[in-house]
């Protein structure tokens, strides 16, 4: 119950506009929004990643498959594996265009622009 002095904020009912699905291996797989831990994880394997003094393409689809899976939880690693790679790059385009990432990173763009000289 809320009166004129109280604010009520549902997180509940804070859910995606609509179910996102990828049709793989004759299988539906759902996309699942990113959570705060799984953006996190995200970000640190990004950043070990771009430490590696020479990485190689396989460290990258490691790195790839790592954040797919997260992002549909019944995709296994073989499977991804049998992807083509631009299979692969259309698939994660896609994850992060729809599971609240980059909405994310652009929100934190927004509040924080690059001053001059950066």
């Amino acid at each position: 119950m809320s009166d004129d002095t109280t604010m009520f904020l549902d997180l509940d009912s804070v859910v995606p506009e609509k179910e996102v699905v990828v049709k793989l291996g004759g299988q539906d797989h759902k996309l699942v929004p990113i959570t705060v831990e799984g953006f996190i994880q995200n970000t640190k394997e990004i950043e070990a990643f771009t430490k590696i003094t020479n990485p190689t393409p396989e460290d990258e689809i490691s790195l790839t498959i790592g954040m797919l899976q997260r992002s549909f939880p019944t995709m296994t690693a073989e499977l991804l594996r049998g992807l083509t790679v631009l299979q692969l790059n259309k698939l994660n385009e896609f994850a992060q265009s729809n599971n609240g990432a980059k909405k994310v990173e652009e929100e934190a763009a927004a509040e924080n622009p690059p001053t001059a000289g950066q």
